[in-house]
Protein backbone atom coordinates (compact mmCIF):
# COMPACT_ATOMS: atom_id res chain seq x y z
CA UNK A 1 0.00 0.00 0.00
CA UNK A 2 1.35 3.22 -0.53
CA UNK A 3 0.17 6.89 0.70
CA UNK A 4 0.76 10.34 -0.99
CA UNK A 5 -0.28 12.93 1.59
CA UNK A 6 -1.06 17.00 1.32
CA UNK A 7 -1.02 19.47 3.80
CA UNK A 8 -2.88 23.21 2.86
CA UNK A 9 -3.41 25.92 4.66
CA UNK A 10 -6.71 27.39 3.52
CA UNK A 11 -6.58 29.18 0.24
CA UNK A 12 -10.02 28.24 -1.20
CA UNK A 13 -13.56 29.49 -0.29
CA UNK A 14 -14.10 26.62 2.22
CA UNK A 15 -11.68 23.96 3.60
CA UNK A 16 -13.58 21.11 1.38
CA UNK A 17 -12.62 23.26 -1.85
CA UNK A 18 -9.19 23.07 -0.11
CA UNK A 19 -9.06 19.71 0.29
CA UNK A 20 -10.55 19.51 -3.18
CA UNK A 21 -7.65 21.23 -4.46
CA UNK A 22 -5.14 19.23 -2.24
CA UNK A 23 -6.17 16.03 -4.18
CA UNK A 24 -5.82 17.89 -7.41
CA UNK A 25 -2.53 18.57 -7.27
CA UNK A 26 -1.66 15.09 -6.21
CA UNK A 27 -3.03 13.65 -9.70
CA UNK A 28 -2.21 16.53 -11.72
CA UNK A 29 1.52 16.96 -10.62
CA UNK A 30 1.83 13.02 -10.54
CA UNK A 31 3.37 12.59 -6.61
CA UNK A 32 2.34 8.97 -6.82
CA UNK A 33 4.34 8.27 -9.69
CA UNK A 34 7.32 6.90 -7.91
CA UNK A 35 5.22 4.75 -5.69
CA UNK A 36 3.91 3.06 -9.31
CA UNK A 37 7.23 3.02 -10.40
CA UNK A 38 8.19 0.89 -7.31
CA UNK A 39 5.50 -1.81 -8.46
CA UNK A 40 2.40 -0.58 -6.33
CA UNK A 41 -0.74 -0.85 -8.37
CA UNK A 42 -2.85 2.53 -8.45
CA UNK A 43 -5.15 0.48 -6.63
CA UNK A 44 -3.18 0.52 -3.42
CA UNK A 45 -2.38 4.17 -3.40
CA UNK A 46 -4.18 5.97 -1.39
CA UNK A 47 -4.20 9.67 -1.82
CA UNK A 48 -5.38 12.43 1.34
CA UNK A 49 -5.88 16.50 1.30
CA UNK A 50 -5.62 17.59 4.87
CA UNK A 51 -7.36 21.51 4.95
CA UNK A 52 -6.63 23.45 8.01
CA UNK A 53 -7.03 26.89 8.95
CA UNK A 54 -6.60 27.53 12.99
CA UNK A 55 -7.68 24.87 14.85
CA UNK A 56 -10.23 23.39 11.99
CA UNK A 57 -9.18 20.49 9.81
CA UNK A 58 -11.02 19.15 7.30
CA UNK A 59 -9.31 15.67 5.71
CA UNK A 60 -10.71 13.59 2.83
CA UNK A 61 -9.26 10.92 0.73
CA UNK A 62 -9.14 7.33 -1.08
CA UNK A 63 -7.95 5.61 -3.50
CA UNK A 64 -6.09 7.37 -6.42
CA UNK A 65 -7.38 4.86 -8.84
CA UNK A 66 -11.07 6.30 -7.52
CA UNK A 67 -9.77 9.74 -8.65
CA UNK A 68 -8.19 8.58 -11.97
CA UNK A 69 -11.60 7.19 -13.04
CA UNK A 70 -13.73 10.04 -12.15
CA UNK A 71 -13.28 14.05 -12.10
CA UNK A 72 -11.67 14.87 -8.58
CA UNK A 73 -14.36 17.49 -8.06
CA UNK A 74 -17.18 15.19 -8.45
CA UNK A 75 -15.50 12.36 -6.12
CA UNK A 76 -15.40 14.86 -3.31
Amino acid sequence: MGLCLVFHAKKEKSLEDTVRAAIKQVIDKKYAAVLQEKGVPMEKIRVYGVAFKGKEVFVDGGYLGEFERESCVSRL
